[in-house]
């Protein structure tokens, strides 16, 4: 008889377990569309950043990647999560991304795509800095002022590699404005992320005046362009020879296009990251 009630007891367990399962889970569906036509696209990659509650202090996600099927539909089971980060990439299409804060009323999600007309891959170049850098007066070494070469993807003093670089300013003061070398450009970008370099209106100096994303540089062989999406100030003190030297500069994360002005997708884009924000 003692057996019997534990076998009861563990159906009812199990069968309670099962409901809970059913509650805490939820059907996700969603589209992916062409922007241009508002056609599906099939085959299109999605991944879906499932936000739950760790502690009241600490947060966590669950990742779940997917594929749109012939129609550019999908459909997951989530778990019971607070927030959603989605974000999706097709073959030559541009990233899109959407944030859902209230998961109670997400019933289908729709993405549109920019077409990504770009003829090869761009290079992420990473997080790069333009800066000077300044010796400790016991050194008795000369200010260096170091900046971008975005063919090679370096950092360099030497003038005629430069592409982009900052002005000299006093000691211990962050840089304000971008300078251009060698016949490059100069351009900011205020708004959301744009995909195409412009035409004209690059210029040889600018000063920052606090509102810029980033900006679209015309590198100075003339024909490659870059995307340089402002992150922070940048500054770093380092042990050098018995005392120390600092830089004070601006960081830049860089996507590079070889040839052309129409900024295309790395061949080590993360889509997650870009679901996060952080690209």
């Amino acid at each position: 008889m003692k057996y019997l009630k534990l076998i009861i007891a563990l159906i009812f367990f199990a069968a309670c377990s099962n409901v809970k399962q059913k509650e805490v889970n939820k059907m996700v569906r969603g589209v992916i569309l062409s922007e241009s036509t508002g056609k599906p696209i099939p085959n299109a990659r999605v991944i879906l950043l499932c936000w739950q509650k760790v502690r009241s202090d600490e947060e966590d996600y669950n990742k779940i990647d997917t594929v749109a099927d012939a129609n550019g539909e999908f459909k997951v089971l989530i778990p019971n999560s607070y927030k959603l980060n989605i974000g999706s990439i097709a073959a030559k299409y541009y990233p899109a991304k959407k944030e859902i804060q209230n998961t109670d009323s997400v019933g289908s999600i729709t993405l549109s795509l920019e077409e990504n007309k770009s003829k090869e891959p761009s290079r992420d170049l990473g997080r790069m800095n333009a800066f000077n850098r300044e010796y400790s007066s016991t050194l008795s070494i000369n200010k260096e002022n170091y900046g971008i070469n975005l063919l090679a993807g370096n950092s360099t003093t030497k003038q005629d590699s430069i592409d982009i670089g900052v002005e000299l300013v006093p000691n211990g003061t962050y840089p304000k404005v971008l300078i251009a070398y060698n016949k490059a450009g100069i351009i900011p970008i205020t708004s959301s992320t744009i995909n195409v370099a412009p035409e004209n209106g690059y210029l040889s100096k600018y000063e920052l005046q606090g509102n810029e994303k980033g900006f679209f540089i015309k590198c100075r062989n003339g024909t490659s362009y870059a995307r340089l999406m402002l992150i922070s100030k940048y500054d770093t003190s380092v042990p050098y020879k018995g005392s120390f030297y600092k830089d004070y500069g601006l960081m830049f994360g860089i996507t590079m296009q070889p040839n052309g002005k129409e900024i295309g997708v790395p061949d080590n884009f993360r889509l997650d990251h870009f679901a996060l924000g952080s690209l």
